[in-house]
């Protein structure tokens, strides 16, 4: 999953000309958080129940990478 991130971001960034990237998750997806955090994104803050899952509302992780900070990155 790193690499394709990874690669759509590469994509979005290089080739689409995007500036921002924005992701959601929901607060108890450890994992999905980490591999957000570990391509660069920064959490902005918690949507409360943002999202509507499984019959019940559910507050919602919003993460945003911008370019600068893509191409900042060592890979």
């Amino acid at each position: 999953m790193r690499e394709a991130v990874k690669l759509a971001l590469g994509y979005g960034f290089h080739e689409r000309g995007l500036n921002r990237v924005q992701a959601t998750t929901l607060t108890d997806n450890d994992r999905s958080k980490a591999l957000l955090k570990a391509h660069g994104f920064t959490q902005e803050g918690v949507l409360r129940e943002y999202g509507f899952i499984g019959g019940r509302y559910r507050d919602m992780c919003s993460f945003s990478l911008l370019r600068r900070e893509w191409e900042a990155r060592t890979w």
